[in-house]
């Protein structure tokens, strides 16, 4: 009898311990979806229920790990945040920040963060959508960003 209990603990104890450290890997939930505007004093997420606003000053630490992803260490109202922003323009929000922010940043520096086609498609979109910088405007920026001569 006292071998099937001590069995039987030792069963419930390891699903425990698997059920805990399943519980302690980072999870990344969705918080909301709409659209994004980026200007030189921060960025704006469009949601249909809100706009949230961020500036510069508010993001400690940024860093590109994928394309199309950011992930933002910062201070809201709230407290501190950790996010990932999924965006076709993760790249400009995380070149207008660490512009501002963190010129120092190796990812700036090293441009291994740029995908080969990101200003061509940024050029394409702003041609497509008049509402968006001009192509004067990405000839400026791949000057700076050293993509020309």
């Amino acid at each position: 009898m006292m071998l099937g209990f001590a069995a039987a603990r030792a069963a419930g104890n390891a699903s425990r311990r698997r059920h805990a450290a399943a519980m302690a890997q980072s999870q990344w939930t969705p918080i909301d979806t709409g659209t994004l505007t980026v200007s030189d004093y921060g960025f704006y997420m469009h949601t249909p229920t809100a706009i949230h606003a961020w500036n510069w000053d508010s993001i400690q630490m940024a860093t590109l790990i994928g394309p199309g992803s950011l992930q933002i260490f910062g201070q809201s109202a709230h407290g501190a945040i950790n996010w990932i922003l999924e965006s076709d323009w993760a790249e400009l929000v995380f070149l207008f920040w660490a512009t501002v922010r963190c010129p120092d940043h190796e990812q700036l520096l090293g441009r291994t963060w740029l995908p080969d086609d990101w200003v061509t498609k940024a050029f394409i979109h702003a041609q497509t959508n008049p509402r968006y910088p001009t192509q004067g405007d990405f000839r400026d920026m791949a000057r700076t960003l050293g993509l020309t001569g």
